[in-house]
């Protein structure tokens, strides 16, 4: 202290390493006349670095908590995402037009060219139909009547090349979607199996060929007779034969 306080005191530069938080290194220079840190100066800079880390804990809390309300809200998001219908496929209605996109996936595109090509090809008959006036009438500026004609025949032959595929095909996808949502109603049929097992016909898909043998007692099992002969062969292509005698035989009794 004494030298400290002495007028003839030499300063004499040294180093203070302090260590910085997350452990850096801070080179300052200084004098001895600035290293006379008191013990309070000292308890309050421990007092103000205790103060912090409570608030760098909470800090962390509140991040950690934001994370799990942020992964909660998504698991969430998620959960009504399955439990809502629009996401499931789980109609008949649904199945069957994934099914006929499968089948005819073009179909979609073709009704779309050839309906606006029908309908390009009715805008120009249409305005056709004045110039043909005009060229009758003898109008200043119109148009030869070899060329309103030609104009008239390629627009009327376009439209009803058009209107006719647009149609065809429209028919065609009816006649799909019929067939599927037969067969949907079919896959709901309840089958039982030889060891008792009872299951859906949808279930078999993609697993056997399922082939339904429907008219009176008599008939379905004259089917099952001449086909017994095939049984191995059927069993090896993976045929499942179902017997279903749903019209009354010769005795008054269904099946």
């Amino acid at each position: 202290k004494r030298f400290l306080r002495s007028q003839h005191s030499i300063r004499i530069c040294t180093v203070l390493v302090v260590r910085a938080r997350f452990h850096h290194l801070l080179l300052v220079p200084m004098s001895y006349s600035s290293i006379a840190v008191t013990t309070s100066h000292r308890s309050a800079l421990a007092s103000q670095k205790r103060a912090f880390t409570p608030c760098n804990k909470h800090l962390s809390l509140h991040r950690a908590s934001s994370i799990r309300c942020q992964a909660t809200g998504q698991e969430q998001q998620a959960q009504a995402k399955i439990s809502n219908p629009a996401f499931n496929v789980t109609s008949a209605e649904d199945r069957v037009r994934l099914r006929s996109e499968a089948e005819a996936p073009w179909r979609s595109v073709r009704l779309t060219l050839f309906g606006f090509s029908a309908v390009s090809a009715s805008v120009g008959l249409l305005v056709s139909i004045p110039q043909l006036i005009g060229a009758l009438g003898g109008a200043p500026n119109a148009l030869p009547l070899a060329d309103v004609g030609t104009n008239i025949a390629v627009n009327s032959g376009a439209a009803a090349l058009f209107a006719w595929l647009c149609v065809r095909d429209w028919q065609a996808r009816g006649r799909q979607m019929a067939r599927l949502t037969r067969e949907e109603a079919l896959a709901g049929c309840r089958l039982q199996l030889a060891n008792g097992k009872t299951l859906a016909l949808g279930a078999l898909r993609g697993a056997a060929r399922v082939v339904i043998c429907a008219g009176t007692p008599e008939q379905v099992s004259a089917s099952l007779a001449s086909a017994e002969p095939y049984k191995a062969e059927l069993v090896r292509r993976g045929v499942l034969v179902v017997a279903l005698p749903i019209y009354e035989g010769e005795g008054g009794q269904g099946g």
